[in-house]
Order: C-alpha cells, then structure tokens, then sequence
C-alpha cells in the first residue's frame, strides 16, 4: 500500500462538565488524509492559503467569528480544493458525562482519539499520523504509548507512525483545526439554515467517513457522506439490503483487487436495524498490497453503498489488529 499521511486536530475543550461557562457541547477530532504523491502539493498549496487568509498567523477556527460566515465559506471553499479528504469523529460531551464511564479528560481524550485512530489504523498498513499535542509531556507520552499498544505494533513496528506535534509547526495540522471547528459549528448551531446548508455542501465531497459518539442528534454523517450515499434506497436492515445481492457484492469487491469478501457484525448476528452498517471484510493478496490505498477503499465503499442502500464498514483483513480479528473470527460468513 502506498502510505498515507494523516494530520489530526480537535475543537471542543475536553472538559465533560458542559454546564460550566464556555464549555462546548461536543467534542470534534478531524482528520486530513493525503496519499504520499499529494503531500508536498498539499503543503505547498496550504502554505498559500494560509498566508492568504491569515497572513503571518496560524489557520485557526476560533479566529473566523460565527457570524463571520461569508469568511468562513470563502476559507472551507479554498482549503476543499486541497489534495485530501477529511475523517470526523463527534461526540456529544453531557451525554457521556451523564452517562458515565469516561469523566476523567485523560480517558475522554484517549478514548475519543482512539474511534478515529481505530478506524483509519484498521484500513491503512502504511500510515503516518500525526496529531496536534495535548497537554503535556507526560500526557502525549500516555496518549502515543496508547494508540501503538492498540493499533501501531499490530501493523508496522514502526516508531514514527504516530507522533505528536505543535500546529504551528505543521500546516496541515492546521488545516484540520479549521474543518474540526467548522464541523462544530453545525452540532453546535452556531451555523443554521442556509449557512449550514453551505457548510455541509463544501464538506459532502471531502469526507470520507463520519463517526458519531453518544449523539441523538439526526446524523451529520448522513449528510456529509460521498455523495453515492444520498443516492442509494432505502431498507429497513442490511440483512434485508443484501437478499439478492451477494454475487454482486462479492464481484464488486474482487474488482478492486481483494479476496475473499465476508460478512460479519450485526448482519450476520441477527440483530442489525434500521441504520446498522453493513460489515464487510476482504483480503488484499500478496500481489496487490502496494497499488491499493485507502482512497481506492472508500471508493469501494462509495460504490458498494450505491449498490446495497445502506452504510458500509468495508474492513481489510491482512491490516487489521490481531485483537479485532480475534473477536470476529467466530461470526464471519463468506460472500
């Protein structure tokens, strides 16, 4: 696989008490995602803009106001045209602190970094992430020794696939801040109506994916999904989505160079719903590691979404963790 760089900020301070004054309601970690052949045009063209829209100082959401929002539009507007794609995780902070379990911000932070770092680890062999400091030293050492005990050793032994970094030292890191706080904005409603509207519209066709946390909020993730999403019928479950369909399925994924297609998760338990990702997993031969990325996994996705109607979770078997395979290996069901 070629590699992939991914530059991770949040928006939301990490306090779980909501009821104090200024605290946000939730909690957005983004992430930009380039293809090594993109990187150096992606900074390059990110330095330009940020010298355009904030001269000498850093891309920051919180330097845009709410009601700055033609600004806000021109600078998603050009940052969109960058040579990357965005990854979301929301969370709803009173939920979670009612609910319990994660009050302590040392396990909230690495909690909800953890959904997204999951996420991208589990799909990408060859990924570099890096990802705005929190806190202090100490913290980042327990944030770092965190993320690689559940997902970096299983994949690469390598020591610089996560690393911690200031954003004003990394652009794009930057660049992340500016779309977590924009995103936040939405959930938030700070941004409304039309102005909302505009926002998802410059967003739908960057994102890749959208998680959302503790949240009975109507899904931005619907909204802002590859467009092919919005295209596709609708079923009440993905059991009854993929009657019919499975020789389909399996020639579509094969097509992108994978083998051996299964299904596992709520579909194959017997307790999907209305809603329910459908769960799939393939393996990439020998041959095909290299030429397939993960842009070429969320195209699958988009494809395999238009064609069943409902969410995706596409999963490549040679990349994932030894401890997520071990939970599904008693559900999984060939295509």
């Amino acid at each position: 696989m070629d590699k992939t760089y991914a530059y991770v900020d949040e928006s939301g301070n990490s306090d779980l008490d909501t009821s104090k004054v200024g605290s946000s309601g939730f909690f957005v970690v983004c992430s930009i995602l380039v293809a090594e052949k993109d990187l150096q045009d992606a900074y390059q063209r990110a330095e330009e803009l940020r010298r355009q829209h904030f001269q000498t100082g850093e891309i920051k959401s919180s330097k845009v106001r709410a009601k700055d929002a033609e600004r806000r539009i021109r600078i998603l507007t050009d940052l969109a045209e960058l040579p990357m794609k965005l990854y979301f995780v929301v969370v709803d902070k009173e939920r979670i602190y009612k609910d319990g379990g994660l009050q302590f911000k040392t396990s909230f932070v690495k909690h909800i970094n953890g959904l997204l770092y999951g996420r991208l680890f589990r799909n990408c062999r060859n990924l570099q992430m890096t990802v705005d400091e929190h806190g202090g030293v100490e913290f980042q050492e327990s944030l770092k020794a965190y993320v690689e005990d559940r997902y970096v050793g299983d994949l690469f032994g390598d020591d610089h696939a996560f690393q911690t970094k200031s954003s004003k030292d990394d652009v794009l890191i930057q660049v992340a801040d500016f779309f977590a706080g924009s995103v936040a904005q939405i959930y938030e409603q700070k941004a409304v109506g039309d102005i909302a509207e505009v926002y998802k519209k410059i967003l739908r066709e960057q994102t890749l994916g959208a998680r959302e946390h503790q949240l009975h909020l109507q899904k931005l993730s619907e909204e802002i999904q590859l467009k092919a999403r919005s295209k596709a019928s609708k079923f009440d479950e993905p059991s009854d989505a993929i009657r019919g369909k499975e020789g389909a399925i399996k020639r579509l994924v094969e097509s992108y160079g994978f083998v051996s297609p299964q299904l596992f998760g709520s579909t194959v338990r017997g307790d999907d719903h209305e809603g329910s990702d459908l769960d799939i997993l393939a393996t990439i031969p020998s041959g095909r590691a290299g030429p397939i990325s993960l842009f070429d996994i969320a195209s699958l996705e988009d494809e395999l979404q238009a064609l069943i109607g409902v969410p995706v979770d596409f999963n490549i078997a040679n990349n994932m963790p030894a401890h997520f395979r071990h939970g599904i290996e008693g559900e999984l069901v060939e295509l």
